[in-house]
Parts: structure tokens; C-alpha cells; sequence
């Protein structure tokens, strides 16, 4: 077969086989996209499980501080990244370690609620003691007083059934209250009879035995005066206590009562509706004496607050302020939840410090090393990112560090300007990047001497994995900076 079409058939196969060529290569390109996006998929989902797992170990020890009696235990994930190139292994250990964090989450829960309802139970049960024990005290007060008819109603609450953590929480509330107003009650029908026995006891002195019964008469027409005091009156001594705070700042509950006892539209017998008011009276010098006390813990609190290392702890400690500030003007109550707030937030400051005081330590290496480095470095070893540092004479040669600060971790590999191989490039690199590893190890070393211990996870040999190429604009420019002093020791372990 010979002539144009012959040649022809050359080139039509030259083409196809070509076009094999481009399509396979193509296909290869997306697979290792494909395979680039997963493994990034996965590495995020690991963060993200790492994170939930790091607030279910605040929840956990939060909920074990409030309930101390109980035994609260659960199975924390272990959240160490398997050492492996395998898209697959990291992808089920991604699923695998999102199961462990929403089993050990589910658990948590129900342990906190167990530990809630066997805390309600055992409040309820003390306060229903302390009411069975009423019982006693106005039978004592009977016998102390046997000539007085001490009359007082008892009111009691139940609850049946299996309830719920809403009605226990409710019921405990409800018991409080009766407990309140039970021992309200009777210190009042006790201080009757102590005036009125007080009373009759006097004038028998003064009168002499024969007058016993003028005297008695005349006892119970004062005790039956007392009994009949303008309702004015019975208001008046009821607030007695709360008579020197301004009326605009007695509760709005305290002062609806009372005008509802003026006007007489009160629901309840008159002399229950007086004891009520005691009640409400006693409750208003309590939320005022814990308001007192809450207002020099958060002024204590407050004048403590740490000095945020970042912009993102800065808005959460002006939230923090905020807050304590509502309390001091007395708008809020000082919360547990606001506490553990409080040292939750100082706790991740002062491991940021340490973090802060890593990067710096390190960015002063790196400048006496002889690198310039980035703007960004000054919050790197926070909120964490990417920055790139290289020596004057590498030109397109940069090493890109990558940290993870709740990790500990770093990652530093070589990368150079530019998208394309040009004749000698692989030799180029492999120099640039054995230069680099060289000094890398004396860095590491003084490092470890400062304070900074770099413990090794992986290690790539100079060309084992090629130099990655990455356009000009994604560089930002970098300076050197004014040197820092040195502070506390940090660890971090480092991958290369």
C-alpha cells in the first residue's frame, strides 16, 4: 500500500492514537483531582469531628462539676490522624471517628439527663424531709404554747406517676415554694402565741392571782385587736423589711399583690393572702442579698478578665464583659453557665499565649536564620494558615508553612513560582530542596533549644515528592520585622 492514501492512514492513525494519548492523560488528571478532592473531603470532615470532639470534652467535664455525686463516664474518640496516603483508610477512619463522636454525644446526653433527674430526686426528697419536719416544729409549738390555739394550714404538694425532667423541675420549684410559705406561717402563728403568752404573763405579775381571769379576758381582746389591725396595717408590718428601698424597685409581682390586697380583688382568704405577701417579701431580700454577692464575684471576674491574643477571643471577651456588666447593674443573675464561660474562654487564651509565643519564638529563628517572612505570621499560631518564608537568593524558591493550632501541628514543604518545567528544573529543584532540608534540621535543633520542641511525624526525602509549582500572585510580598522577645516554652510536632 503505497501513496496519499497510505499516508493519509499514517496520519489518521498518528491522530487517534494521539487523541488516546490526550484522552487517557485527561483521564489520569481528573482521577488524581478526583482523588486530591477526597482526600481533602476527608481531612476536613476529621477536623470538623475533631472539633465536636473537642467541645463534647468541655460538655463532659461541665456537666461532671455540676453533678459531682454522680459517676459520669463516657468513651472519648481518639482523633490521631493515621499516617497514610491511602484516600480510602482516611475516609473510613473520617466515618468511623464521626461515629464514635455522635455515639460518645448521645451518651453524654443521656448521662446528663440520668444525672439531672437523680439530681432533681434527691432535691426533692431533701426538701420534702424538711416539710415532713414542720410537722414536728408546730407540734413543739403546740407544747410550748399549750395555752395559746395555735391554728396553722399546712400546704402540701404531690406528684405521681413517672414524670418528666420538666414536672420534677417544676415540682422541685413548687415544693420550695411550699416550704416557704409553711415556715412562714408557722413563725408567725409562733410569734402570736410567744406575744400573747408574754402578755398574759405580765399582767398577772401586775394584777395578782385573783385578776387571772380579768387578765386573760383582757389578753385575748388584744390578741382579738391584733387579729382585727386594718389591712393598712397588716401591710405595713409585712413590708416592713423592704420599707428603706425605693417602691420603684420593689418586683412587680411584690407591688400587683399588694394592690390587689387594697382593692380586695385577691382570690385567696385575706390571712393567707398576708402570708403570701411575707413570702413575696422574703423572696425579693433574697434575690437582693444573691444580687449583692453576684455583683462582687462579676466585679471580681471582670477586673480578672484575660487580654485577648486574637480578634476572634477579643469578640467573645467583649461579650464576656457584656455580660458581667448586666450583672453588676443587677439585670442578670451570675449564671454557672456564665462562670464556666468565663473559664473556658481563659483557658484557650492562655493556650493561645503559649501559641503566640511559639510563632514568635519561630519567626525570630527564621529571621536570624537569614528568611524574610509574611505579615501573617503575627496570627498563624492562633486562628491558624498558611504563610511562606524564603532567602533573598532562592528568588522563586519559597517554603510554605501550614499550622494547625488545635492540632499542634506544622507542615512545611518547598514550592516554586511558575506552572512550567523548564531543561535542568528537577536537578534545580532537587538542590533547592536538599539546601532546605539541610538547614531545616539546624532550625529544628535550636528551636528544641528555645523552648519549641519539633517532633517529626513525617519526612519526605529531597525529591521524593516533586516541588510544587504555584503562580506569583498567590505569594503575598514579605518583609522582616522588628525582633520579639522570647517567652514561655511550646510544643509542636512538624511535618516535612
Amino acid at each position: 500500500m503505497s501513496g496519499p492514501k497510505s499516508n493519509q492512514y499514517f496520519i489518521d492513525q498518528q491522530r487517534l492514537r494521539q487523541q488516546e494519548i490526550a484522552r487517557r492523560a485527561e483521564e489520569k488528571r481528573k482521577q488524581r483531582l478526583e482523588r486530591q478532592r477526597r482526600h481533602s473531603r476527608a481531612l476536613l470532615r476529621i477536623n470538623e469531628v475533631k472539633g465536636r470532639i473537642d467541645n463534647l470534652i468541655d460538655h463532659f467535664v461541665s456537666v461532671r462539676k455540676r453533678y459531682p455525686q454522680d459517676e459520669i463516664s463516657i468513651d472519648i474518640p481518639n482523633c490521631s490522624v493515621p499516617d497514610t496516603k491511602d484516600i480510602d483508610l482516611l475516609e473510613r477512619y473520617a466515618e468511623s471517628l464521626n461515629k464514635a463522636c455522635a455515639d460518645a454525644e448521645n451518651k453524654l446526653a443521656v448521662a446528663e439527663k440520668t444525672a439531672r433527674r437523680q439530681y432533681l430526686l434527691r432535691e426533692i426528697g431533701r426538701v420534702q424531709y424538711e416539710l415532713d419536719q414542720l410537722t414536728a416544729s408546730l407540734d413543739a409549738a403546740r407544747k410550748k404554747y399549750s395555752d395559746e390555739n395555735i391554728e396553722v394550714l399546712l400546704i402540701s404538694s404531690t406528684l405521681g406517676g413517672d414524670p418528666s425532667l420538666a414536672e420534677l423541675e417544676k415540682h422541685l420549684q413548687v415544693l420550695k415554694e411550699t416550704l416557704q410559705k409553711n415556715r412562714l406561717e408557722i413563725q408567725y402563728a409562733v410569734e402570736k402565741a410567744h406575744a400573747s403568752t408574754g402578755l398574759k404573763e405580765t399582767m398577772r405579775s401586775a394584777l395578782g392571782d385573783r385578776l387571772v381571769a380579768v387578765s386573760m379576758r383582757i389578753s385575748e381582746q388584744v390578741i382579738q385587736e391584733i387579729n382585727n389591725y386594718p389591712l393598712d396595717q397588716k401591710i405595713t408590718q409585712a413590708t416592713r423589711p423592704i420599707q428603706d428601698i425605693p417602691h420603684s424597685k420593689w418586683p412587680d409581682e411584690l407591688t400587683e399583690w399588694i394592690a390587689a390586697l387594697k382593692a380586695g380583688t385577691c382570690k385567696v382568704e385575706k390571712n393567707l393572702a398576708i402570708t403570701e405577701l411575707r413570702y413575696r417579701v422574703q423572696n425579693f431580700l433574697a434575690v437582693l442579698q444573691q444580687q449583692e454577692k453576684d455583683k462582687k464575684e462579676a466585679t471580681q471576674l471582670l477586673e480578672n478578665l484575660p487580654v485577648a491574643t486574637s480578634e476572634t477571643y477579643q469578640k467573645q471577651l467583649d461579650t464576656i464583659q457584656n455580660r458581667l456588666m448586666k450583672v453588676i447593674d443587677g439585670l442578670e443573675p451570675l449564671t454557672e453557665m456564665l462562670r464556666d464561660d468565663i473559664a473556658r474562654l481563659r483557658e484557650e487564651n492562655e493556650m493561645n499565649f503559649s501559641r503566640q509565643v511559639a510563632g514568635e519564638i519561630i519567626q525570630d529563628t527564621l529571621e536570624e536564620f537569614g528568611y524574610t517572612v509574611e505579615d501573617e505570621f503575627d496570627t498563624l499560631f492562633v486562628e491558624g494558615g498558611v504563610v511562606h518564608f524564603q532567602k533573598p537568593a532562592w528568588k522563586t524558591y519559597h517554603v510554605r508553612l501550614r499550622v494547625n493550632p488545635q492540632a499542634g501541628e506544622l507542615r512545611v514543604h518547598m514550592i516554586k513560582e511558575g506552572e512550567n518545567n523548564l531543561p535542568g528544573q528537577e536537578q534545580q529543584d532537587l538542590k533547592m530542596e536538599t539546601e532546605w532540608c539541610v538547614e531545616y534540621k539546624e532550625l529544628v535543633s535550636v528551636l528544641s533549644d528555645r523552648g519549641v520542641q519539633a517532633r517529626p511525624i513525617k519526612h519526605y526525602s529531597p525529591g521524593a515528592v516533586p516541588v510544587q509549582k504555584i503562580r506569583p500572585e498567590d505569594i503575598p510580598k514579605q518583609k522582616n520585622k522588628r525582633r520579639r522577645p522570647r517567652r514561655k516554652d511550646s510544643k509542636y510536632t512538624m511535618d516535612s
